[in-house]
């Protein structure tokens, strides 16, 4: 997967609060909590759940990004009307899903 540049008019739709349950499958070595993205100039950035440092997230589709330092995928999910919803952290031990806080 090569990166692709995303403006941050788009990648500020991302930013937010999203709720993990404790339903993780896999063995994630994290369970609930919340999963914080932020924007620093344009740059996507995720805290894990109990987690204390921000990560970027490199862009490598339209909603999907590489956790860097995690190995992992995420990717955001929108509903009909083209908001984001949720995001989906895929690793090798497994996959967790938070549902969006509304702000």
């Amino acid at each position: 997967m090569r990166p692709i540049a995303v403006p941050p008019s788009i990648l500020s739709t991302f930013v937010g609060t999203y709720a993990v349950g404790t339903g993780a499958r896999g063995t994630l070595p994290f369970g609930a909590g919340t999963f914080v993205v932020t924007l620093a100039g344009d740059q996507l950035m995720l805290q894990r759940p109990g987690g204390k440092v921000r990560a970027p997230l490199v862009p490598v589709g339209d909603s999907r990004f590489v956790f860097i330092g995690a190995g992992a995928e995420v990717e955001f999910a929108k509903d009909a009307q083209g908001k984001v919803t949720q995001i989906t952290l895929t690793a090798v031990e497994g996959q967790v899903r938070g549902i969006r806080r509304e702000q």
